[in-house]
């Protein structure tokens, strides 16, 4: 509040607050309203030049002081009132999934209430990989993991991970198909021919001499990963079937099964520590794949 030649100040010791409650509710963050208020502890005017004399008279002064921190308290106890429903509302708006791509879509509900800590939220989310226009909700694991929290204020964010949603990945992407690859084109171009071939599997080269193939690459099964906080372990069953190209037809005459197991450091994610590969193989004399 300011005059031609005069001006309104200060004000000191106002405190504002808003007490609310943070659940689960459906899947969403809910709001819920306890309390909210403003407080001015004092409030000085001062007023030069103009018609100044006049609020130099003690309860006018008073009164004027009274009915500007009411006011003030009100306007802002209004504002926070507004903020916490525009705050709720956002919230609510969150989607309950993301998609990833045409297969699947990312489960972001959330499956429990917040944990307050010291100095951090705790949020657990399903995190799990669903089928895209699916009615059908994705198994939820009986063990849950332990909530982790941010001991140190230096991380703005700590986020702990399930190996049941590398898992629902792995179901997933296998189930539609995804984890299979025909391989036509490699750099060494050499390879696709039974020539590369005749001293790893001679009566491949034999039976097919000089003949294109292709590599048919599938999971067998979907991958396992299983996760600590130490490493990550995965097996895989991948089979590689040799197909020849014979007079315009397909045929496959080889079969590679390879049992995989790797080990992956957590504090060297990406590196592989340790792995084992087990093959088992078989020659298809018929032009039939058994």
């Amino acid at each position: 509040m300011k005059e031609k030649n005069g001006k309104l100040k200060m004000v000191e010791g106002m405190q504002a607050g808003l007490t609310f409650g943070l659940r689960n509710e459906g899947g969403a963050l809910k709001l819920s309203f306890l309390e909210c208020g403003c407080f001015i502890r004092d409030l000085d005017i001062k007023v030069e030049g103009g018609t100044a004399w006049l609020y130099h008279w003690y309860q006018f002064v008073e009164a004027f002081v009274g009915q500007i921190k009411s006011a003030v308290e009100t306007t802002i106890t209004k504002k926070l009132e507004e903020g916490f429903l525009k705050l709720d509302s956002f919230l609510q708006s969150f989607p309950r999934e993301i998609p990833v791509d045409d297969v699947a879509s990312l489960n972001v509900t959330f499956i429990s209430d917040p944990v307050l800590c010291n100095s951090s939220v705790a949020l657990e989310i399903n995190g799990l990989f669903t089928q895209r226009d699916q009615s059908r909700n994705a198994k939820l694991y009986k063990e849950r993991f332990r909530t982790l929290s941010c001991d140190d204020p230096s991380k703005m964010i700590g986020i702990s991970i399930d190996e049941a949603v590398f898992n629902s990945a792995s179901i997933l992407y296998f189930e539609a198909g995804y984890l299979q690859w025909i391989l036509d084109k490699i750099p060494d171009q050499a390879l696709l021919n039974t020539a590369g071939w005749r001293f790893i599997i001679p009566q491949l080269y034999k039976k097919y001499p000089n003949d294109d193939m292709n590599l048919n690459v599938s999971l067998a099964s979907p991958p396992v990963l299983q996760v600590s906080r130490q490493k990550i372990d995965v097996s895989m069953n991948v089979n590689f079937i040799i197909d020849v190209l014979e007079g315009g037809e397909v045929m496959p005459v080889a079969c590679i099964l390879l049992v995989s197991f790797h080990t992956l450091s957590s504090a060297k994610f990406g590196k592989s520590e340790a792995s084992a590969v087990v093959s088992q193989g078989e020659l298809i004399d018929s032009g039939q794949h058994h």
